[in-house]
């Protein structure tokens, strides 16, 4: 019933036939089949777990494996009758025993070869109840699969049933998606069946020889050396650099690393060789961040603050860097670090420079550079830093603090630096027009006559509260754009 739910494709039918057979694993297999969309996969599955994998035989092996079972049954037929024939001849007592004798031997070669003819068919039931058509158009998984064109199932497929050379076949010429899974499968199969040769080649043509090979061949010392110089492969190069390290033969080890051009374990073999002039002299040629930075930790556990801030910096570990010169006072260096690094190094060594009380300068600038205008500002304010402040005025416009601009202007006009102010003012104006109640009437007390005459230029309106800019396009009044000097 469940090989007739295959040919009827009858799914729901065959999950209660596989119940009543017991089969708990084609239950879950059909199951997990069906989450696929198409219906032949589903089938196909359900054919795979009766056992229906392949049904190419054609009727004419059919036909001959049922001429070969006849063709026994008439030679045991005549040999019989032969035999009845001779023993014919003798007493009428010998006769009756001999009969019986033959009767008994012809029964059971009867039924043997019924027997073996039953075995032979049972392959193909429904070749014994219908015609030589029906019995073409049996389904197998084979045929399903192709039939819905999932060449990816019917190679895993043949991976199950070890027809390795069909799925190759299919993996290069329908399913190249899969074709290095393919290739690896079956250097794996190879490999378990003892054919390193040919698993080797499979596992190159995987792209997996770098990693498979070595781990394949790790007891057969001498073939792994003559297959990674015959490679002259850099990550082949740095797993058998890693192997003779690993027995203490660091020589070697050496000499393979700088092979595979892996600095940092050239760096690390040296420091644990003590040749550190040699390691310094690496880090420094070949500006290896990962190198750099092992040295760094190197000099730093010998207490040699001067080098570890050096390789620090060459590895871009700024934080680190700055973290040293914090700690042993190398506050020249520390500004250079800051200003490379980011945000936040940079605030933390504008405040080791503030609570030093020493460098104002430089904590304003590092303010300044992360972002934190006004703290910069105040500071620049507290500590009188014309030359910081001129700095940070520069970066101010019409969408900076109202209060800001006033105050650096405030600021100007005192050192008279009118100039300046009168640039600050004009932003100021523009912050006005966006924010009716701030008033420049405290700045306009201390202006120069030219920054005056450029004030008046303004209209005021009603309660002598100077009224916005003009608009530069007036529109079909005609007036000039009075907006700047």
């Amino acid at each position: 019933m469940a090989r007739m739910c295959v040919k009827t494709r009858q799914l729901a039918v065959a999950r209660v036939c596989l119940g009543n057979m017991g089969t708990g694993r084609a239950a879950a297999a059909l199951k997990e089949a069906e989450l696929e969309p198409e219906p032949e996969a589903q089938v196909a599955m359900l054919a795979v777990q009766l056992g229906m994998l392949n049904t190419r035989r054609t009727r004419g092996e059919h036909a001959e494996n049922t001429r070969r079972t006849r063709g026994e049954h008439a030679e045991n037929t005549r040999r019989t009758r032969g035999e009845h024939a001779e023993n014919t001849r003798r007493t009428r007592g010998e006769h009756a025993e001999n009969t019986w004798r033959t009767r008994g031997e012809h029964v059971e070669n009867t039924w043997r070869t019924r027997g073996e003819h039953a075995e032979n068919t049972w392959t193909f039931p429904a070749a014994r109840r219908s015609s030589p058509s029906s019995f073409l158009r049996q389904e197998d998984a084979e045929k399903l699969y192709r039939c819905c064109r999932r060449f990816d199932l019917l190679n895993h497929f043949y991976q199950a049933s070890s027809q390795w050379q069909q799925a190759l076949d299919t993996a290069e010429s329908h399913d190249r998606i899969h074709l290095r899974t393919t290739y690896y499968n079956y250097a794996k199969y190879l490999e378990s069946m003892g054919d390193k040769t040919q698993a080797l080649v499979y596992y190159e043509k995987s792209d997996t020889h770098r990693v498979e090979v070595p781990r394949m061949l790790q007891d057969d010392t001498p073939s792994l050396e003559v297959y990674v110089n015959k490679m002259k492969d850099k990550s082949i190069y740095k797993w058998w650099a890693q192997y003779l390290e690993s027995q203490s033969d660091m020589d070697s080890a050496l000499c393979f690393y700088e092979s595979a051009q892996d600095f940092l374990s050239l760096v690390r073999v040296h420091c644990y060789m003590g040749n550190i002039q040699k390691a310094s002299e690496i880090a420094n040629e070949t500006g290896d961040r990962a190198a750099s930075y092992h040295l760094a930790r190197h000099y730093e556990g010998h207490d040699d603050i001067k080098q570890a801030v050096h390789f620090y910096t060459r590895a871009q570990a700024y934080n680190n860097a700055i973290r040293l010169c914090k700690e042993t006072g190398l506050e020249d260096q520390l500004m250079n670090l800051a200003l490379l690094s980011n945000a936040e190094d940079m605030m933390e060594a504008a405040c080791y420079y503030e609570e030093k009380g020493a460098h104002m300068d430089r904590a304003v600038a590092l303010y300044h550079k992360a972002g934190y205008v006004s703290k910069a500002l105040e500071l620049a304010f507290a500590t009188q830093q014309f030359s910081a402040l001129q700095l940070i005025a520069e970066d101010l416009n019409e969408l900076s603090d109202p209060a800001l601009l006033a105050r650096c202007s405030d600021f100007f006009i005192t050192h008279s630096q009118y100039e300046k102010a009168v640039e600050l003012l004009v932003a100021a104006k523009k912050v006005t027009h966006r924010h009716p109640h701030v008033e420049l009437s405290a700045v306009e007390r201390s202006l120069t006559p030219l920054s005056c005459l450029y004030l008046n230029t303004v209209p005021r309106g009603p309660g002598g509260v100077r009224e916005p800019e003009l608009d530069h396009h007036r529109g079909a009044g005609g007036e000039d754009d009075r907006d700047g000097f």
